[in-house]
């Protein structure tokens, strides 16, 4: 057996020995009441919106660090790209930045579209489309003058299921899929969940072999293509991205969340890490940092399991990348016997948009984040209120925060989860945005009829946060925290929804909340001027509709924001 799935077959066994002993005994009694612990992260929450406004309003760049996402295998080493388009060299452990780094991804014969789950197949030259209900994360195409197979990592091809009062249904998968003159042929899926990688966003083949990173944990495991069985897992790093083969059956994986690059052997399990460090990118401090890690991986619920319609999962299963899986869900409530459903909103910019969800039900991020950890454990075996033992539940987080306690009390995790969302700010995008004259005739429509629901307010709960979009345009939420009937069916409340933040709305579809509007054009053809109100969605014939030329204007304008 090797070294590497015997050391983790041996930390399974401790942690069920540890489960097992502590399940027959009573819940622990929180360290903190309750009350005591909203009081302390209301408190840490009204602290930081003066710092995070006046970093806003000087239009600075929130700390992030160095966000690599992507590799590139060159004679020269290891390229790494950030989210924002710098570039480094890894060659002899030395970190190096490149400049003028072109776009080389190759055209292929299948192309993955993430917020669609759909995946567009050119054989011969004939189109065929392979669609998936779960969240898509990863593909690898391999061609041959017979067909295309793909291998295809994302979460199960089933509906988000929350019926048990848990995350159900979103365990991660593996998937064979055959595209040939006979059409399209599904040859296997596997439950990557159950052999312990979670949230599989990077793919290789190495050899006969193919190599899945689960971001949410660092694990990595081989797998047999022809069969899709697991022939060993190995450890890996947090929140993997990308991966390239660097010779052998050695691999280099890169972390957004750790901001570095890991260099691993699959035979011996060695790994080398090396940070990717910027000046001009500075991280965010150890508590965000923690938060971070804990929003992102397993660390936050890590007894869940993969039974039945039980998952292991992380807060990417719905915000990839912090963004959204471009999912409509089923919410389990209903509104005149239609059930209410909810399109993903993404999390970026989150600690400036309560209150929370479109019903508002979260007054303050303090809130969420403490009623989201005890979400995310509920029917495992675990209470919201246990501490993390790190080296024994969630060694990885050492990756990411070296300094990190041997055991974090619950109200740190909670403290440390608020931190980091009022770090996580909205992506700016590498380049400015091309205006055109329609941009400005489309502001002056927004002004006219949008913007007493999407308001130019820094905080979306307070009214006097309004300021000059202007000459802050990253600070502005637009949104409000009213609720309104704009005629979008189901109603997620009885008064209406709040109205969604249309910052970076550009990035996000389906729209409305029942996901009714595939983009922002036909969200904007859908659009009734009614009297001083705008309907969104319903019968059409009530009220004026936008002229073609007044609708294109305004998509461009709501494409800058």
């Amino acid at each position: 057996m090797p070294t590497s799935l015997l050391k983790r077959l041996q930390i399974t066994a401790v942690v069920a020995v540890c489960a097992c002993a502590r399940s027959p005994a009573p819940t622990p009694t929180p360290p903190v009441a309750v009350v005591d612990a909203l009081a302390v992260l209301n408190n840490d929450e009204a602290a930081m919106r003066p710092w995070l406004r006046d970093r806003l309003l000087a239009n600075a760049m929130l700390p992030s660090g160095t966000d690599p996402v992507s590799l590139r295998r060159t004679a020269d080493g290891v390229i790494v790209v950030g989210r924002r388009g710098q570039s480094w060299l890894i060659h002899d452990n030395i970190v190096s930045t490149v400049d003028g780094l072109e776009d080389a991804s190759p055209a292929g014969a299948a192309h993955l579209h993430r917020l669609e789950r759909r995946i567009d197949v050119t054989f011969h030259d004939r189109l065929s489309s392979v669609t998936f209900e779960g969240a898509l994360f990863a593909l690898l195409v391999r061609a041959d003058d017979d067909g295309v197979t793909l291998f295809v990592a994302g979460l199960e091809d089933a509906p988000l299921d929350r019926s048990g009062g848990s995350f159900g249904n979103i365990d991660s998968f593996l998937f064979r899929v055959r595209v040939d003159g006979d059409g399209v042929h599904r040859v296997w899926s596997r439950n990557l969940s159950e052999a312990g990688v979670v949230m599989p966003k990077a793919l290789a083949f190495v050899g006969d072999d193919l190599v899945v990173v689960g971001a949410g944990n660092g694990t990595i495991a081989v797998v047999d293509d022809h069969s899709g069985g697991v022939r060993d897992v190995v450890d890996g790093l947090v929140g993997g991205t990308d991966l390239v083969v660097v010779g052998g059956r050695q691999l280099a994986v890169v972390s957004p969340i750790a901001d570095a690059v890991a260099f691993i052997d699959l035979d011996t399990g060695a790994r080398r890490l090396v940070p990717i460090v910027d000046p001009q990118s500075p991280r965010a401090d150890d508590l965000a940092r923690l938060g971070e890690v804990l929003v992102f991986s397993t660390a936050l619920a890590p007894e869940q399991r993969s039974d039945g319609p039980l998952s292991r999962f992380t807060c990417e299963a719905c915000h990839t990348d912090g963004g959204i899986d471009g999912r409509v869900h089923a919410t389990g409530r209903f509104d005149d016997g239609a059930e209410v459903l909810a399109s993903t909103r993404p999390l970026f910019g989150l600690f400036q948009n309560p209150p929370l969800f479109s019903r508002g039900i979260d007054k303050s991020v303090a809130v969420m984040v403490h009623a989201e950890v005890g979400v995310a454990n509920a029917n495992s075996p675990r209470s919201p209120w246990t501490p993390l033992v790190v080296d024994l539940e969630a060694p990885f987080v050492r990756d990411v925060v070296a300094s990190v306690a041997d055991v974090v009390d619950p109200l740190t995790q909670r403290r440390a989860m608020l931190r980091f969302f009022a770090t996580f700010g909205v992506p700016r995008d590498p380049t400015p945005h091309d205006v055109h004259p329609g941009v400005a005739r489309g502001q002056r429509l927004f002004a006219q009829h949008c913007q007493r629901c999407h308001q130019a307010r820094v905080f979306t709960d307070d009214i006097d946060s309004v300021v000059d979009p202007a000459l802050h345009p990253g600070a502005v939420v637009w949104a409000s925290a009213e609720h309104f009937d704009v005629g979008v069916r189901p109603l997620v409340h009885p008064d209406g929804a709040r109205p969604a933040s249309l910052r970076g709305v550009r990035h996000k579809r389906p729209l409305l909340t029942n996901g009714a509007a595939t983009d922002l054009v036909d969200l904007v053809g859908r659009l009734r001027i009614d009297g001083s109100w705008i309907k969104h969605d319903g019968d059409r014939s009530v009220g004026k509709r936008f002229d073609d030329d007044e609708a294109a204007d305004l998509v461009s304008f709501l494409q800058t924001l």
